[in-house]
C-alpha cells in the first residue's frame, strides 16, 4: 500500500555498495574454479561490468560500505521507518483488494482474529511476488473466468494471462568430496558465475556456480566437499499457478512444468556435463577426491535419470502477471498499471516477461526502482 511520500530518497551511503565484498575471490577454491572453468574455453570477465555473459568471473554481492552483506530490507526499508507516512504491518495475510465498479479502492488484510480495510488515497500497489500476486488477483475476481467462477469467486475482470507464463530457473547440484578440508565460506559462498552458450546477441542457456561449499547435501559434511551448480539459465517451458479454493489461507496450486519443453531437457544435461568439467578438471586437483553420487554418470541416458531425481527450483520465478505492450498477453502495461484497472499496480517479479538469463536479484530491484520513478514523478 503506497501512501504520500516526502519524496527523500535513501542517501547514497545507506544504497549498497557494489564490489567484492565478502571477498570470494580471496577463497582457496575460487582460483581453482576460475582455472578449471577457462579450462573449457571461457574467458575470464567481470560479471557487472555490462558486456556479453560469455565467461566466467568472480561472484559479487550487495553489501555496505563497512564491508557487510547487506539487502534491500536493510538498504531502503530500514532507513524509511523513520518516515512519519509509513506504517509497516507483520504478521498480516492480505486477503482480497476492494473495488468498485474498475476502480481499486485498498486492501482486506487479517491480522490474528482481525479483519482491517485499508484504502488508498493514490493507488494500490501489490508487491507480493510472482506466486502470491496473482493469487490476491484471482480472488479478488481478476483472472481467468472458468476458473474463477466455479470456485464461486465473482468475475470481476476476465484475465486468462493472470497466473499464466510461470518461468523458473531449475538448479542441479552436483556434489564432489576433497582430499582436502575446505576453508569456510566467505561472501555468500558462490566463488564464480560460468556462462556458456552466450554471445554478443544471445543469452548464456547455461549458468554454472562454483560453490565453497556441499550445497544442498545430507551426507557431505561441511568443509568436505563442494558443489558446482548448473543453471538452466533460458528456459523455454513455461508454468502457471491456479487456485485451488477462494479460501486466501490455502497454498496455490504451482505448476512450473520444468524441463516441459525438449531444449530444456537438452541444455540440463549439457549444464550436468559442465559441471562435471569443472568440478573434477585438472585444475581442481588439489581438491578433488570423488564425485558424491551413487548414480552412474556414464551415458546420455544415466544424466537424464540423474537430473531427474536431483533438479530442483531456482527461486527466480516471474511472469504470472506479465507486463507488456499487447493487452491480449500482458497483466500490466509498461507503467505497472493492471490493465482495466484503476488505481492498482504491481510491481514485483510477477511482472517480468522472460526469467533473465541471470540471479533475478538485480532485475527486481530495478523494476522497484523503475516504478518508484514513474509512480512519484
Amino acid at each position: 500500500m503506497r501512501r504520500r511520500s516526502h519524496g527523500r530518497r535513501c542517501s547514497a551511503e545507506r544504497m549498497p555498495a557494489r564490489g567484492r565484498i565478502g571477498y570470494a575471490d580471496k577463497h582457496p577454491l575460487t582460483a581453482a574454479y576460475m582455472a578449471s572453468s577457462i579450462a573449457t574455453g571461457l574467458r575470464s570477465i567481470s560479471l557487472n561490468a555490462g558486456g556479453p555473459l560469455d565467461g566466467v568471473g568472480v561472484t559479487e554481492v550487495n553489501a555496505t560500505p563497512e564491508g557487510a552483506r547487506s539487502g534491500p530490507a536493510e538498504a531502503f526499508l530500514v532507513p524509511a521507518l523513520v518516515r512519519p507516512n509509513l506504517k509497516v504491518l507483520t504478521g498480516a495475510l492480505v486477503t482480497r483488494l476492494l473495488q468498485q465498479g474498475t476502480t481499486c479502492l485498498g486492501i482486506e488484510l487479517t491480522a490474528g482474529s482481525s479483519v482491517a480495510r485499508i484504502m488508498a488515497t493514490r493507488r494500490t500497489l501489490v508487491c507480493m511476488g510472482a506466486c502470491a500476486t496473482p493469487q490476491l488477483l484471482m480472488l479478488s475476481g481478476f483472472g481467468p473466468a472458468e476458473q474463477l467462477a466455479p470456485l464461486g469467486i465473482q468475475v470481476r475482470q476476465d484475465m486468462p494471462m493472470v497466473g499464466s507464463g510461470l518461468q523458473d530457473h531449475v538448479l542441479l547440484s552436483v556434489l564432489f568430496r576433497s582430499r582436502r578440508n575446505i576453508a569456510p565460506l566467505v561472501s555468500n559462498g558462490v566463488s564464480t558465475m560460468a556462462y556458456y552458450g552466450g554471445s554478443q546477441t544471445a543469452p548464456p542457456d547455461i549458468q554454472v556456480a562454483g560453490m565453497q561449499y556441499p550445497f544442498g547435501s545430507s551426507t557431505v559434511p561441511a568443509g568436505g566437499g563442494y558443489a558446482v551448480i548448473p543453471f538452466l539459465a533460458k528456459p523455454r517451458s513455461r508454468g502457471q499457478v491456479r487456485l485451488v479454493t477462494a479460501d486466501p489461507r490455502v497454498p496455490l496450486r504451482i505448476d512450473p512444468n520444468y524441463l516441459g519443453d525438449r531444449i530444456d531437457q537438452d541444455n540440463m544435461v549439457a549444464g550436468l556435463d559442465r559441471a562435471l568439467e569443472i568440478g573434477a578438471g585438472t585444475s581442481m586437483r588439489e581438491f578433488y577426491s570423488s564425485i558424491a553420487t551413487d548414480m552412474p554418470l556414464r551415458t546420455r541416458a544415466d544424466k537424464q535419470a540423474f537430473v531427474a531425481a536431483n533438479a530442483a527450483c531456482g527461486l527466480h520465478l516471474v511472469g504470472t502477471c506479465s507486463a507488456g505492450s499487447d493487452p491480449r498477453s500482458s497483466a500490466v502495461d509498461g507503467h505497472f498499471r493492471v490493465r482495466g484497472v484503476e488505481g492498482l499496480s504491481i510491481v514485483d517479479a510477477s511482472v517480468i516477461p522472460e526469467v533473465p538469463a541471470v540471479n533475478v536479484h538485480a532485475s527486481v530491484l530495478t523494476i522497484a526502482q523503475l516504478a518508484a520513478q514513474q509512480l512519484t514523478g
